[in-house]
């Protein structure tokens, strides 16, 4: 099944008619984003807009988060933030929560090297896992050779890979979700979206295992 990943820059978006007209049967929501000087992350602006649209129109969903650890500190930092998010909306996400690091966290803050980095996404997803959740990374071929030890990667069963091609090549694990545009138009939405397709029941999975507090 197809869907969209969606954050403030997509704007005022009618999820309602992307349901109806059969483009979307999933969302997957930016929760937030983490501090580059050090404080406590920040809510996307349209979270709960998108998340009410979603619920509404009984869209599954699930979030992603976006991070600046550049330290184990602060991945537990951002982490712990996430699930006191999530607390506030129980039984309502039936994805997992993605990690997303990528080059943004390096351009601004610097490298930290491949080990401090895949600290960093173990340590988080440890966190999300321990209280009750999926958790999944996103990456791409890129990242994930270049930037951290991709064999240290202790969470794999959830991942989502970018590779915004007509053909997904990556071969390094089980594909749950693969991010194949970023330039997608969709009826009902006037400019580009980010596109995915989904290998992967997360609805029925999630309720079978009772994870995201189902």
């Amino acid at each position: 099944c197809f869907g969209i990943d969606i954050s403030k820059w997509q704007g005022t978006i009618d999820l309602k008619t992307l349901k109806e007209n059969g483009s979307i049967k999933f969302v997957i929501l930016r929760l937030g984003y983490g501090s580059r000087t050090g404080g406590d992350p920040i809510t996307d602006p349209k979270f709960e807009e998108y998340l009410k649209l979603c619920v509404d129109n009984k869209i599954p969903v699930g979030v992603y988060f976006f991070s600046y650890a550049n330290t184990v500190n602060k991945a537990k930092i951002e982490a712990n933030w996430v699930v006191n998010q999530l607390a506030k909306y129980p039984r309502t996400f039936e994805f997992p929560v993605f990690f997303d690091q990528e080059y943004d966290l390096v351009n601004k803050l610097g490298n930290p090297g491949k080990t401090v980095l895949t600290s960093c996404i173990n340590t988080f997803c440890e966190i999300i896992k321990d209280a009750g959740y999926m958790a999944g990374i996103y990456t791409n071929n890129g990242w994930s050779t270049g930037y951290i030890n991709f064999n240290d990667v202790k969470y794999k069963d959830h991942m989502w890979i970018a590779q915004w091609s007509d053909n997904l090549t990556w071969t390094k694990t089980d594909v749950k979700l693969w991010q194949m545009s970023a330039t997608k138009r969709l009826p009902g939405y006037n400019a580009d979206l980010d596109y995915d397709k989904c290998f992967f029941d997360y609805p029925a999975y999630v309720r079978a295992n009772h994870k995201n507090g189902f």
